[in-house]
């Protein structure tokens, strides 16, 4: 029980930004005696910290400390891997970003050897800041790609081309560190719903729309995993036939109608009428120079425009659909696409014209954390913010977690 008391003081601190001993117990409904023993306990794991901060209770003469979780009580590491993104993360307790590195691959058609070159570039990353290994909780992996029931390995990849192999193994035996890998959309709405867009919501729907469409479900606060871990392939939603073919071999999926490749295949950007994987990466950077305004021609600004409002409107019905199937606290959406006006205008438009659409458009919310962020939350959910987190060894370790001088970074190469 003190074990289950203690994450739940950590996870409410962490989505409260900070609390006093009265308002924790409050939010925790325990005494003040139950919560001075965690908190001292907390602390002495370097968890927990007071800040200096005077907080005047309800009542005469009531004043107390905030208390807040200790930035750089531990840390945790996060590896991506996607036609978007190849990086590495160090983030802090709070799951703040402490350092981040993009890594160049050559080729990310071998998942397995592009995971290679992320985990070795990962330890030298966590050896530059200098960080005592025994404060790292271990590494998330975030991956472009389905993985087997128990998250070990990548078993479809049909977006990317990839062989299955384990993704595991892979990273923990050059990093050392305990690994927890999830689907991209998995990973950024456990972090949204805990320090991001919809924090400390339970019941909430991530719509991942980039080069393909995918979805994960949320439900009391777990992961809908489905009968084989492939829930939310909402690019195959049947829309409406067109002159282009999906990597499922359809012409009528959503993908051909609402996706980054879509809009792409609709400018005459790509050739490709059917999604080529081997092309994956050459899709990803023209869909982020398109969300990026890199069309400045008045008639191809305006082609842009239409193409990513249609586009936007194609993929309103799904998420109307996802709001009537299974009534979440809010509908996330992310990905590349997310942050082009003119998609996120095309889905409003097409939602304002039913009662059942208003209703999808008012718990429409744009993801705000970054998948390499999302990877290192992973390892901070599992291994601190639970009831699994491994007190007595963060306790036995605290004395070697003096501050050290690990900056905020952001590098490249």
């Amino acid at each position: 029980m003190r074990r289950t008391h203690r994450s739940f003081a950590l996870r409410t601190l962490l989505q409260s930004g900070g609390l006093s001993r009265t308002g924790l117990a409050d939010q925790l409904g325990l005494s003040q005696m139950a919560v001075s023993r965690i908190v001292r306990d907390l602390m002495e794991a370097d968890l927990v910290e007071e800040t200096g901060i005077v907080l005047r209770e309800s009542g005469p003469g009531r004043r107390q400390t905030q208390l807040q979780i200790r930035q750089s009580g531990t840390y945790a590491a996060g590896i991506v891997l996607s036609a978007y993104s190849s990086e590495v993360s160090v983030v802090n307790a709070s799951g703040e970003m402490v350092a981040h590195r993009v890594v160049p691959l050559d080729d990310i058609a071998d998942g397995e050897t592009a995971m290679v070159s992320l985990a070795v570039a990962l330890n030298a990353l966590i050896d530059e800041l200098n960080i005592p290994r025994q404060r790292i909780v271990g590494a998330g992996v975030a991956v472009a790609a389905d993985l087997d029931p128990q998250n070990i390995n990548v078993v479809h990849a049909g977006y990317l081309g990839w062989q299955p192999f384990n993704v595991i193994e892979t990273v923990a035996n050059i990093t050392g560190l305990h690994v927890k890998a999830e689907n991209i959309v998995s990973a950024l709405i456990l972090a949204e719903t805990s320090v991001g867009a919809a924090r400390d919501m339970n019941n909430v729907v991530a719509v991942r729309s980039a080069t393909s469409i995918g979805a994960s479900i949320l439900q009391h606060g777990q992961i809908v995993r489905g009968h084989g871990n492939r829930p939310g392939r909402i690019g195959h939603f049947t829309h409406k036939t067109t002159p282009l073919t999906c990597s499922c071999g359809r012409q009528d999926c959503l993908n051909c109608s609402a996706s980054g490749w879509s809009v792409l295949a609709r400018l005459r950007i790509t050739g490709d009428s059917v999604y080529d994987p081997a092309h994956v990466a050459d899709y990803a950077c023209a869909i982020d120079q398109l969300t990026g305004n890199g069309l400045q021609d008045d008639r191809k600004s305006t082609d842009k425009s239409d193409a990513l409002r249609y586009a936007g409107g194609a993929l309103a019905g799904a998420l109307q659909i996802l709001n009537q199937t299974i009534e979440p606290e809010a509908i996330i959406l992310a990905g590349s696409l997310s942050r082009a006006p003119d998609y996120i205008e095309g889905i409003n438009l097409q939602l304002r014209q039913s009662a059942e659409g208003r209703e999808a458009q008012a718990k429409l919310l744009i993801g705000e954390l970054r998948a390499v962020r999302a990877a290192a939350m992973l390892v901070l959910l599992e291994k601190i913010y639970s009831p699994t987190l491994d007190f007595e060894a963060l306790r036995d370790s605290a004395g070697h977690s003096a501050d050290h001088p690990a900056q905020t970074m952001t590098r490249a190469g």
